[in-house]
């Protein structure tokens, strides 16, 4: 990325469901500030760029593509596929007795961080399994956790009951120069045009909020700190 962008969040809650925040009202508002930094740029996101046959000095076909298959899975993103991934460089590693730029460890890291953000009990179970010994215990937790809080959605839902869940209005306002891929809690809602503003629509099941952009060109990720508790309307600046 040719410069380093800043994202500035305010924060806008709905007085109800029908009506917001007059703009000079600042009793419920709050701000976010972050900076793109080189330990903020995701490995995965990289790997498209690297030849594993050749780093790896190793003849093992299925190497031709990985990189691209690791690169798409984030930006997908799937936790799952990322793991699978994960365990087949790891072979390769093994076999060739040497490590790319992008190693199976820092892909199972951000296979394990994916899976966590998205909370879906059958994908924390699929990372567990393939994530081995050091992440086992603590996804099997999670997915334990997750499954349980989609059954109770569930019932909640043949009830007829009002889902807990927040549902409003991300509106991201692009001032940057550069087009940006917008996530939230590990799922990917749109991009964000230079110059343009989009609006896009968001459930929120936890009580906090994660919020990641990848410029397309080139991969490059700007990352704010999570934001915990509930609001219906945010509206994300981005600047350069």
């Amino acid at each position: 990325m040719k410069r380093m962008i800043l994202f500035h969040g305010a924060l806008a809650v709905l007085l109800s469901s029908t009506c917001l925040l007059a703009a000079d009202d600042k009793t419920d508002s709050a701000e976010i500030k972050s900076e793109i930094s080189k330990s903020a740029v995701s490995s995965c996101i990289g790997a498209c760029h690297i030849n594993f046959r050749k780093e790896l000095g190793s003849t093992l076909g299925f190497l031709d593509n990985i990189g691209v298959t690791i690169h798409e899975a984030r930006k997908t993103p799937d936790p799952v596929q990322l793991a699978l991934c994960a365990r087949g460089l790891a072979v390769a590693e093994k076999v060739s007795g040497k490590t790319a730029a992008v190693t199976s460890e820092q892909v199972m890291a951000e296979a394990v961080k994916l899976a966590k953000l998205r909370t879906d009990s059958q994908e924390l179970a699929a990372v567990a399994a393939l994530a081995g010994k050091d992440h086992q215990a603590d996804l099997m937790e999670l997915a334990d956790v997750a499954r349980k809080a989609e059954k109770a959605a569930r019932a909640a839902t043949e009830k007829g009951e009002t889902n807990k869940a927040l549902i409003g209005t991300l509106q991201v306002i692009n001032h940057s120069h550069e087009c940006l891929r917008i996530y939230m809690d590990g799922r990917y809602l749109g991009e964000a045009h230079a110059g343009t503003t989009e609006n896009f629509h968001v459930h929120n099941h936890q009580h906090y909020n994660h919020f990641d952009a990848y410029c397309e060109e080139d991969g490059e990720l700007v990352e704010h700190s999570d934001y915990h508790g509930h609001a219906h309307f945010l509206t994300w600046h981005i600047h350069n």
